[in-house]
């Protein structure tokens, strides 16, 4: 009669190390699914995005839920406002969108870059205007004014903003 022998160790060895491997996957397959995908379906309600925003009626009626219009940042457009309108009955074409004008209150952005500084005189760009030899308190183009000169630092203000450029920067503002 034959005796019945175990099975060679190597060969029980590579059946548990594959075994754990695909395991493994397996469990990474499932992680990656619930984490990255989202998971299921859940009871609970995600966090919005962003917190709503609740805006007082200000306009002194019953809040019939008409609002004014959001301002606009400075070139933006109304995305609800269409691009190209639709020609009239007659075929005439419609006219081209325009952009709409910026708003009055917001000055565009100026360079401001002090070209160098020496004993409390300072060479100062602002755009295309050069300001030479200006001392503390001189008046800037685009409104700005040259407050103080501190080593080889100018400290320049327009209401009610104060900022430092230093000698060979730029500054955008």
């Amino acid at each position: 009669m034959a005796k019945l022998r175990a099975p060679v160790p190597h060969i029980r060895k590579s059946v548990l190390v594959f075994g754990g491997i695909a395991l493994g996957v397996a469990l990474l397959g499932f992680v990656l699914v619930t984490v990255v995908g989202g998971g299921g379906s859940s009871d609970t309600a995600a966090p919005s995005a962003s917190p709503a925003i609740t805006r007082p009626n200000t306009s002194g009626g019953s809040g019939n839920g008409n609002a004014a219009a959001p301002k606009l940042r400075e070139g933006g457009r109304d995305p609800f406002k269409p691009l190209v309108v639709a020609a009239a009955a007659g075929g005439a074409p419609a006219p081209a969108a325009t952009p709409e004008p910026a708003a009055a209150s917001e000055p565009e952005a100026l360079l401001i870059e002090v070209l160098s500084v020496d004993k409390g005189i300072a060479d100062i760009r602002v755009d295309s205007n050069l300001h030479e030899d200006v001392k503390a308190g001189a008046q800037l183009s685009g409104g700005f004014v040259l407050e103080a000169i501190s080593g080889e630092c100018a400290y320049i203000a327009r209401s009610p903003e104060r900022f430092r450029v230093c000698e060979g920067e730029r500054f955008l503002k």
